[in-house]
């Protein structure tokens, strides 16, 4: 078989990175952690018996994560939707709950929902350091 380079995503169990090990001999291919690890997936053995396609197969069913494809697809959008603001960027619609970043007067930081009316933001003993729209979260208009 000549020499091709095999390009796998990296292991769904630990996140360490993947490659194809080619066994010429015994006509088969595994994949392999590119270190040793104590995943408790070790390798996955390929019976080549039909050359390079097997691999190219064998590939693309590992590289194939509907899941995982889905879930980041999920966080783009909502790191798209939370477009943080900061506290001088004042909200231009009132009456309204936004997420916000908050800081309390001893310095602890924390995130919670606050109501911003026509006086400005409602809060008592702490101040916004950022916010964004929460009505986005829910499909609301903002």
């Amino acid at each position: 078989m000549d020499n091709k380079k095999w390009f796998a995503k990296p292991c769904p169990l630990c996140g360490m990175a993947m490659y194809i090990d080619i066994d010429d001999e015994d006509g088969g291919a595994a994949f392999c952690h590119e270190k040793n690890t104590d995943c408790i997936f070790d390798y996955f053995y390929i019976d080549l018996d039909r050359g390079y396609d097997s691999i190219d197969r064998y590939l693309k069913k590992w590289n194939n994560r509907p899941l995982e494809d889905e879930l980041n697809n999920d966080i783009a959008i909502l790191l798209k939707i939370m477009q943080w603001h900061d506290a001088e960027e004042l909200p231009t619609e009132h009456n309204k709950y936004y997420w916000c970043e908050l800081i309390s007067e001893e310095g602890d930081v924390w995130t919670a929902m606050r109501y911003y009316g026509s006086s400005g933001w409602h809060v008592i003993g702490e101040r916004v350091l950022r916010w964004f729209h929460i009505s986005k979260l829910f499909g609301g208009e903002s």
